[in-house]
């Protein structure tokens, strides 16, 4: 029975002290869980067993040869393989530029994926159809897991293709306070008062994280030499830890069961200051386009949920001036 991680070792690995060791799955990192702290190898937790193993693949995806039980799992390596260089890669964006098959091939399908690869993804799923379509006969709510799983791999296109239609902020954090991250990977964040609806705010390193705002400017490439770049990125730095511990504080409050991060003392103070009323998750499929069959495809803006479900209103409010342009 495989165990299958749903946050990857690698890149939970990134959260850890231990620069080093290798492979990354073998570093240690401190652990958050119902209050307690403890600390083991990042290839010992964020996952569960069989959680994307197919019963019954044929049903679901249809090969001459045969379909792998692990298509799924396996599926995901499209974001993994090169993780840890392509995140090294936006950690030194601000100064030497992100090259485009960096992010293309890496980081937006890694950030997509984190979306519909954890265990919440079933409920959040059920619930979307349920608040959408009601009691309706024609529209059945899925429960065998194969098709859960497919749904997991359809979503993801989706919201890969938001993705590229978002704004991209790379936040830096230049503070000797670390960002931690948690068994979920995200969260919604309103960054400020001018901001229509909230982006997401996801950690990537103790250094280094990139903010999503849906419907905002896209990122453009440009050909420098030989070599094609992301050119449109913000990017914001903080050298405070009160830039830093805030983001903390909600990664600590939109966690499903555990916290990672490189020492006890960063994790204790994140959950000291854990925001109230708790941040709580928006459904990430706001980020994906309305439909590929339309004729101008244009990415769901987020603040149309919050109008719409005003008990959605527990999002963050923080302050730029602990942030600075480069």
């Amino acid at each position: 029975m495989p165990n299958q991680h749903y946050i990857p070792a690698a890149f939970i690995a990134g959260f850890s002290d231990d620069v080093r060791t290798q492979p990354p799955r073998e570093r240690v990192v401190t652990v958050m869980r119902s209050g307690r702290t403890f600390v083991t190898k990042a290839g010992r937790v964020a996952y569960r067993s069989n959680l994307y193993t197919l019963k019954n693949p044929n049903s679901i995806f249809v090969s001459k040869a045969g379909t792998d039980p692990n298509i799924v799992d396996h599926s995901w390596k499209r974001g993994e393989s090169g993780l840890p260089q392509a995140i090294a890669e936006v950690a030194t964006s601000d100064t030497q530029g992100l090259k485009a098959q960096t992010w293309l091939n890496v980081v937006v399908p890694f950030v997509a994926q984190l979306f519909v690869r954890g265990p919440e993804f079933e409920h959040r799923y059920r619930e979307r159809l349920a608040r959408t379509f009601g009691d309706r006969d024609d529209v059945p709510i899925p429960t065998i897991p194969d098709h859960i799983n497919a749904i997991r791999l359809m979503e993801w296109v989706r919201i890969e293709y938001g993705l590229l239609l978002a704004e991209w902020t790379v936040l830096h954090n230049r503070s000797d306070h670390p960002y931690i991250t948690n068994d979920v990977g995200y969260f919604p964040i309103k960054w400020n008062e001018d901001a229509t609806g909230p982006s997401f705010f996801v950690p990537l390193r103790t250094d280094v994280a990139v903010l999503i705002t849906p419907a905002g400017t896209p990122s453009v490439l440009e050909l420098s030499g030989e070599q094609w770049m992301v050119a449109t990125s913000e990017h914001l730095h903080a050298t405070d830890p009160a830039g830093v511990i805030p983001l903390n504080g909600c990664i600590v409050a939109s966690c499903n069961n555990e916290v990672y991060g490189p020492r006890a003392e960063v994790l204790t103070t994140a959950s000291a200051n854990v925001p109230t009323p708790q941040t709580i998750s928006l459904e990430p499929y706001s980020l994906a386009i309305a439909s590929p069959a339309e004729s101008q495809s244009r990415v769901v803006r987020v603040s149309d949920l919050i109008r719409s479900e005003p008990t959605r209103s527990g999002i963050q409010l923080f302050d730029l001036a602990v942030w600075r342009n480069a």
